[in-house]
């Protein structure tokens, strides 16, 4: 609770203390809006329960025809179930969605997840498009990183190893989607570490967090493609077989860096490059 790592707690100890000063009343505030928004969510949840009977979901036949609060609840609803890897829509997604459909001609839209909204005249519908075998990236093969050094993978990436200094401020502390983590210097005892593809099974204990989560159901949640998870390098202790980091998601909790390390590691993931 009192480190500022993490988002939450620089939102209780900074951001709410300078919302205080300019609105004493600045939570009750924040309170009001969040139960209106709760309440105004509860409505529109309600009514797309109506429309969706109406409808025959999957079936989006008619969804022009409804309120646009309504339409986008029915659209992320059947897009999510639809979209096997777990993608989600932007707004971006929903505002081309809904313009197609409003329209008289045949037309079709390709949205995340390998799906594909399709609209002729009285018929609207969402359906998987499966990716072509060709695309499914093979996983990589195991290699040995040293500490410090780097490594060149099977898929063209590679990886690096750095020990540095501890950051003066994790602010930027990596989050999903980047690239790089700072790991502790034990973690590679024996000067190195491994790097390898998911195995079924794989789970480990993310930064910040008290219980294991399946790497599995990590990339489905971080909206990893179907096709990259295989090739997402995991780092590993190679004593224990621990997983001390899986590239664009938290290291795990066991391998932090503490306030008192005089050094630790900082490891970098680069793709390979476009042919």
């Amino acid at each position: 609770n009192t480190d500022d790592r993490y988002a939450r707690n620089r939102i209780r100890h900074h951001v709410l203390p300078a919302l205080k000063e300019i609105n004493p009343a600045a939570v009750q505030a924040i309170t009001r809006l969040a139960k209106i928004a709760r309440e105004h969510d509860d409505f529109i949840e309600a009514e797309a329960e109506a429309a969706a009977r109406h409808l025959m979901l999957p079936n989006l036949n008619g969804i022009q025809a409804l309120p646009t609060p309504i339409a986008v609840r029915l659209l992320t609803q059947v897009h999510s179930q639809s979209a096997a890897q777990g993608a989600q829509l932007e707004q971006h997604h929903i505002e081309a969605a809904l313009q197609l459909v409003a329209r008289d001609s045949a037309a079709e839209l390709h949205l995340p997840g390998n799906v594909v909204l399709t609209h002729r005249a009285g018929e609207t519908t969402l359906s998987v498009r499966e990716c072509p075998d060709n695309t499914v990236a093979a996983p990589i093969e195991e290699a040995t990183l040293p500490i410090p050094g780097s490594v060149d993978l099977s898929d063209g990436s590679s990886m690096t190893a750095d020990v540095v200094p501890p950051p003066e401020s994790f602010a930027d502390a990596p989050r999903r989607g980047q690239c790089y983590a700072y790991i502790a210097r034990d973690v590679a005892s024996e000067g190195q570490v491994l790097v390898r593809a998911r195995l079924p099974g794989d789970r480990y204990v993310p930064l910040g967090m008290t219980h294991e989560v399946k790497v599995q159901n990590m990339m489905v949640d971080g909206k990893v493609p179907r096709e990259r998870r295989d090739s997402t390098p995991l780092v590993v202790a190679p004593d224990a077989g621990r997983i001390a980091w899986v590239v664009g998601f938290p290291p795990a909790d066991w391998a932090r860096v503490h306030g008192d390390d005089a050094s630790c590691v900082k490891l970098a993931f680069k793709e390979a490059a476009s042919s």
